[in-house]
């Protein structure tokens, strides 16, 4: 959820005493929100230092590496890991939308808590920044350079989305578009690429893309490329269908118009399919089916508790391996992440053994033979995520893992803490209360899990430490706990747990991105393109941005799930380059 886009901001105070500062306060400081407004005595870790807490964390981290597997197996699972529920390709259709969300400069957990130098950059939440940047002009790299662009002189902008070579054993010539767009500097100073021309011709150190987080592995660059597709497709679609006036604001309003569509797209996927998948069935219910309104309006912006807590589930989705072919070959997940301009550039472009089947990743409803299921919700890790080399302790004391970074960033964001969080929700609207529980009714049942640790491999927690956390709870730890339990028994309470998140992570989920739909509406004049219509209800506002009628039977009216955007490319011959 951290990118390399540095942003400085006026907070920055040179007497700023980080060891003896308390974190309620922090969320200011780096351009986002609390989920409500936060006093600083309800504030997650009140009373403790940030480095007293950031030890803490570090005990719990260590404690989560321990975790055993889960106590039995969901219907249709193949193991106990498994989560019928949630198909694996959302693990990294939530990562991308996270980076269409926020995007800082650095973890807080790798910057040690100094929180001064950078904001949350993503300037329009949910409207595909992620994969356009700031459109042809500002992210040129992303953007294919087209021999008109070179007849017009750059008066004409680049409108389609980069594809690059995918690394075979066929001819260059022969090679896919099947991956991002890939290059290497020439004629810089760039101590990390050697002399030799052989060499240079391989290490592709630059990622063509609007956001260099999307080139993290070998399968957010692969959901990249299915954007970029689906955009190249589309403005295919919208340049017959609008009236030519000059050949550079054809372009321009082309890129504009096919960018509007597609965001509308992809917010009826989180509405419908994504928010679906991952919600606690009576949250869903509450905020989508039953639209009832937004609770958490204080102030506009990201909640830190969200980016910061409840969204950090995805990294305990991530599974050790994949099934990517029909040849049901399973790739270790240590490979893909291998595959990046980041890491081993040897390794690049990314390989066609990773190109992806998404109807593995994104199953029909009721046809899950060979899907790729995410990892059960809990606070239970694979191993990948544990693996020293790529997620290394940031300082000598603390674990390694992702798990790490997410506590210790929770231990500098200012969040809410959770007891009084789930008071103030329960307090805001009675409905909510009937399904978002007081915290006492867990409280126990997580100080016990905390205690169940093997004290031969140096996890277990003092009994101080476990009073302490299971009265104040990490709100990224509790909202795994929370999906996790089921309360089935006191000695196996995860028992058919795991199969989405529970009610309080499911509600700052909701009202987050619910809340970014509201904040960033995709407007058009008067008339917007709103993502609860089909697009034969928006023709006004269609009409408005200059569409001939004959569009409406080229756009894909019904899609409102990722397995129906896989379809409708499948259909359209958009998958296969």
């Amino acid at each position: 959820m951290h990118g390399l886009n540095f942003s400085f901001v006026p907070q920055f105070d040179p007497q700023f005493d980080r060891a003896g500062a308390t974190p309620s306060a922090a969320a200011s400081q780096f351009g986002m929100r609390n989920l409500l407004r936060l006093d600083p005595a309800d504030a997650f870790g009140h009373g403790k230092t940030t480095d007293e807490l950031r030890k803490l964390m570090q005990k719990l981290a260590k404690r989560l590496i321990y975790e055993p597997n889960w106590p039995d197996a969901l219907p249709n699972a193949r193991n106990k890991e498994d989560n019928p529920t949630i198909p694996s390709g959302y693990t990294y259709l939530l990562q991308l939308i996270a980076h269409d969300i926020v995007n800082t400069s650095v973890s807080l957990a790798a910057a040690d808590g100094y929180f001064f130098g950078f904001e949350n950059a993503r300037a329009q939440a949910l409207t595909l920044d992620t994969i356009y940047g700031g459109g042809t002009d500002v992210c040129p790299r992303a953007y294919e350079l087209s021999q008109r662009c070179v007849q017009y002189r750059g008066q004409v902008p680049r409108t389609r989305l980069r594809l690059g070579h995918m690394r075979s054993n066929d001819p260059p010539a022969c090679q896919p578009f099947e991956d991002i767009g890939r290059g290497t500097p020439i004629g810089v100073h760039d101590d990390g690429i050697p002399t030799s021309g052989k060499l240079r011709n391989c290490l592709l150190s630059e990622a063509f893309v609007a956001d260099s987080r999307n080139d993290d592995h070998a399968l957010i660059s692969q959901l990249t490329v299915l954007f970029h597709k689906l955009h190249n497709h589309i403005i295919e679609i919208v340049e017959r269908f609008t009236t030519p006036v000059h050949p550079a604001q054809d372009g321009y309003r082309a890129l504009i118009y096919a960018r509007y569509i597609l965001a509308l797209i992809y917010r009826k996927v989180i509405r419908y399919d994504v928010l679906c998948k991952l919600l606690d069935p009576s949250v869903f219910r509450y905020y989508v089916v039953d639209n009832n309104p937004l609770v958490t309006r204080d102030d506009k912006g990201v909640p830190v508790e969200f980016s910061y807590g409840a969204f950090r589930c995805g990294h305990a989705m991530i599974r050790e391996s994949y099934r990517i072919k029909s040849d049901d070959v399973e790739l270790a997940t240590q490979a893909a992440l291998n595959q990046s301009s980041m890491r081993l550039l040897g390794f690049l472009p990314v390989s066609d053994v990773w190109k992806v089947d998404w109807k593995r990743f994104f199953p029909q409803k009721g046809n899950l033979a060979g899907a790729n299921f995410s990892r059960r919700l809990g606070p239970n890790f694979s191993s990948v995520t544990r693996n020293q080399m790529f997620f290394p302790a940031l300082l000598p004391e603390d674990a390694h893992g992702i798990a790490n970074r997410d506590l210790v960033s929770a231990a500098y964001a200012g969040l809410w803490s959770v007891p009084p969080l789930i008071d103030a929700l329960r307090a805001k609207r009675p409905a909510i209360a009937n399904f978002l529980k007081p915290y006492s009714t867990c409280q126990t049942q997580l100080g016990t899990w905390l205690k169940a640790a093997d004290p031969h491999v140096g996890a277990a927690l003092e009994p101080g430490e476990v009073t302490a956390i299971a009265a104040d709870p990490p709100l990224p730890f509790f909202v795994l706990f929370e999906a996790a339990l089921t309360g089935n028994s006191a000695t196996e309470p995860f028992v058919g747990g795991g199969q989405h998140l529970g009610p309080l992570g499911s509600i700052i989920v909701a009202e987050t991105i619910l809340g970014a739909m509201l904040d960033y509406p995709l407007q058009i004049g008067p008339g917007s393109l709103d993502p609860t219509k089909r697009f034969k209800e928006l023709w006004p506002t269609l009409e408005l941005m200059g569409f001939q009628k004959g569009i409406l039977d080229h756009l894909p009216e019904d899609i409102q799930s990722m397995p129906d955007l896989i379809n409708f490319m499948g259909d359209r011959n958009v998958l296969i380059e």
